[in-house]
C-alpha cells in the first residue's frame, strides 16, 4: 500500500494535472460520445483511492520508484494517470498510476534523467 505523505502537496499535484485532463477530456467526449457515455473525469477523492489500493510505488512501465508529493513541474518520476482505453476519458475505471516519463514517451522508453533537484 502507498502512503500519501502530504496530502497538501498531493492535492496541489492533482489539480494541476487536471486541468491538462479536463481539456483532453472534452476532446475525446466529442470525438467518442458513445464510449464516454456517462463517465465523469476524475476526482480528487478518486485520485486518492487509486494511490492507496497501489501495492507498490514503483512504476507499471518502467518499475523506478514514482513521486507522489514534493516534486518540480516536469519530474520524469511524478506520478501521472494514464488511459487504459484512450477513447475514453480520465475516469476511475480507465487509469492506471505510471510515471510522468512513461505515460509521456511511451512504455519502455529511454528514462531520461531528472534534473529539477526534487529527488
Amino acid at each position: 500500500m502507498v502512503i500519501i505523505e502530504d496530502k497538501n502537496d498531493f492535492s496541489k499535484k492533482f489539480y494541476n494535472k487536471l486541468g491538462d485532463y479536463r481539456r483532453v477530456d472534452k476532446c475525446k467526449k466529442e470525438k467518442f460520445p458513445l464510449e464516454n457515455e456517462g463517465l465523469e473525469t476524475i476526482k480528487l477523492k478518486d485520485a486518492i483511492k487509486l494511490v492507496d489500493e497501489l501495492d507498490t510505488d514503483l512504476c507499471y512501465g518502467c518499475k523506478c520508484k514514482m513521486l507522489f508529493c514534493n516534486y518540480t513541474p516536469y519530474c520524469v518520476y511524478q506520478f501521472s494517470f494514464d488511459r487504459t482505453d484512450n477513447t475514453k476519458i480520465h475516469s476511475i475505471n480507465n487509469l492506471r498510476i505510471v510515471c510522468w516519463n512513461c505515460n509521456s514517451s511511451g512504455y519502455g522508453s529511454i528514462k531520461q534523467s531528472c534534473s529539477r533537484g526534487c529527488h
